[in-house]
């Protein structure tokens, strides 16, 4: 984004707020790969939905590190899912950009940390909030989801369990 530097909790350039900043990461399918410097979050919530409408499949790829949220959710949509979390954030058209995804859990975990920022905070529900990444072990039936506000894991069933997402993008 050139010269412009973002410091956490302002506004990014999609109009989300900066959760996370960075020297430099690869956030594959994003605009900015590979020479991302921040993710930044919409502060509204999606949902409840399932995670996908594609069901008892496993999507590859399946990451969970900072900067592969993007390459997950299209896998979602190239692997043809048509409703959900994932589908509803690869949708999203916000602040002029539609590079928005589901976040990997790394993601969404960096996000948690930084809930109590003035600019989000009272923007998320309890309740827990789907990851675009998989569980390991049970990667075709189960994806990772990250509980407000106390920060507890748990790997639900995609078909049947219909919870809340936050779209972030990497810029």
């Amino acid at each position: 984004m050139g010269d412009v530097v973002y410091a956490l909790g302002d506004t990014g350039p999609g109009g989300g707020v900066v959760f996370y900043s960075s020297s430099g990461f690869s956030s594959p399918g994003s605009a900015c790969d590979p020479s991302c410097v921040g993710l930044e979050a919409l502060t509204s919530e999606g949902g409840p939905v399932a995670w996908c409408s594609v069901t008892r499949t496993a999507f590859a790829p399946n990451g969970t590190a900072i900067g592969t949220g993007k390459a997950n959710t299209q896998s979602m949509m190239t692997g043809g899912c048509t409703s959900g979390a994932g589908y509803s954030a690869a949708n999203t058209d916000s602040g002029g950009f539609n590079d928005w995804y589901l976040p990997s859990s790394d993601e969404l975990y960096a996000l948690w940390k930084k809930r109590s920022l003035a600019a989000l905070a009272n923007t998320f529900g309890d309740g827990t909030k789907w990851s675009s990444s998989q569980d390991a072990d049970f990667p075709a039936q189960t994806a990772k989801t990250l509980g407000w506000p106390m920060g507890s894991w748990a790997s639900l069933d995609k078909a049947n369990t219909t919870i809340y997402f936050r779209v972030i993008r990497a810029f």
